[in-house]
């Protein structure tokens, strides 16, 4: 019901090693009879983590590397997506908890210390980030708002794409789609595609007795309709047709290999 190390990948019961051999259990299950299963997020919003400030117990970006080659060493193909960190202890440079900055949004260590993978090349940044209606951060209302995003999105994160050469897709962003958050959303996927950025939207459909509902679902409460507006919003993404690509390439029932997008 918790992160095991309340913000860190792991803790006295559940050690680093304990995580090894879950990964191991997931990809001796999933590697290679489940072909839809393309990627692994080591860890959910490690907030209570550090990057790159030199305490080797918290520092999320060496145990991603650590953790991501155990994953690479049991199922090749898999891409590994490695989020950020939050604003406490966070990284050198971006650790000042009024800045407003999400837990999972704090890629900023990469600057001081990449992530080096045994195969570069399935190495996805990940962050997470969200609007007005999750959190009414002080940047939301500012006079230039949304032209003011561009800013903070480049120093968080999006800078890891020219500096490292590795994609950025969001692990989690959304929001009711309304007032504010319905400008901040508009911007977002404008500067995603620009940037050649890719989202998972968050999130499907929101549970009948949720406790705090700060997103709202692409399905609405009965689980069954659509959300059109956000739907029609998120249809203005540049992506790939996976199941198009199926039908034009069967090979004896299994997928055909990715194509990569320019």
């Amino acid at each position: 019901t918790d992160w095991p190390g309340n913000g860190l990948w792991y803790n006295a019961i559940i050690t680093e090693e304990k995580v090894k051999e879950s990964w191991t259990k997931i990809s001796e299950a999933m590697c290679h009879d489940s072909w839809n299963v393309f990627a692994v997020d080591l860890q959910n919003e490690p907030h209570s983590s550090s990057w790159a400030k030199g305490d080797e117990a918290t520092d999320w970006g060496h145990a991603a590397e650590r953790l991501g080659d155990h994953v690479l060493s049991k199922c090749a193909r898999w891409m590994i997506f490695v989020e950020g960190v939050g604003y406490d202890p966070g990284a050198m440079g971006m650790d000042n908890s009024g800045d407003g900055i999400w837990w999972g949004e704090n890629l900023y260590g990469v600057r001081r210390q990449p992530v080096s993978l045994s195969d570069q090349s399935k190495l996805v940044f990940s962050p997470h980030t969200y609007g007005q209606s999750v959190y009414e951060q002080a940047y939301f209302k500012a006079r230039d708002f949304p032209h003011n995003m561009p800013k903070l999105w480049t120093e968080r994160f999006e800078f890891v794409r020219e500096l490292v050469g590795a994609p950025v897709v969001i692990g989690e962003i959304g929001g009711h789609y309304t007032g504010l958050d319905r400008m901040w959303q508009d911007w977002a996927i404008d500067f995603m595609n620009e940037k050649g950025m890719g989202l998972f939207y968050f999130t499907l459909l929101v549970g009948h007795h949720a406790q705090e509902d700060d997103t709202g679902g692409l399905l609405k409460d009965d689980w069954t309709t659509g959300d059109t507006a956000k739907l029609a919003l998120l249809a203005n993404l540049k992506s790939t047709d996976v199941l198009k690509l199926k039908e034009d390439h069967p090979r004896e029932g299994k997928p055909p290999s990715p194509t990569p997008l320019p």
